[in-house]
């Protein structure tokens, strides 16, 4: 039996949970901040909102149209991983208040259920 399947740029594990997807789009982000921490460095922080925004989040939520579907701790984990990896990619505190990145990025939880709903 096949343990874990990648498609259409999701990675799927036998029992159809996304803790594989996030895990491999931690390791897309983790090479991304590296090529890119010249740039994230001088840039302002609207700036690297903006950069996150255009090149981790798609990895990250490409589960966000099943996301209803998810038990509330893979939910949870998709957040809690938005979350640090905002703060990584934009050289915040990781001691930094959630709701000061929510204040920052928005409601994650509610542009997930967004994107669910519309898919």
């Amino acid at each position: 039996m096949v343990q874990k399947y990648k498609y259409l740029g999701v990675v799927l594990s036998n029992n159809l949970d996304f803790r594989e997807h996030i895990k491999a789009a931690v390791v897309k982000s983790a090479y991304i901040r590296s090529r890119l921490y010249c740039i994230r460095r001088i840039n302002s922080l609207k700036a690297n909102i903006n950069l996150f925004r255009v090149l981790i989040v798609p990895n990250i939520r490409m589960v966000a149209a099943c996301y209803d579907f998810q038990p509330q701790h893979t939910q949870d984990t998709i957040q809690r991983t938005i979350r640090v990896e905002l703060k990584k990619f934009c050289l915040l505190p990781q001691g930094m208040e959630n709701e000061l990145v929510e204040a920052i990025f928005g409601n994650i939880h509610d542009s997930l259920n967004t994107i669910a709903s519309n898919s």
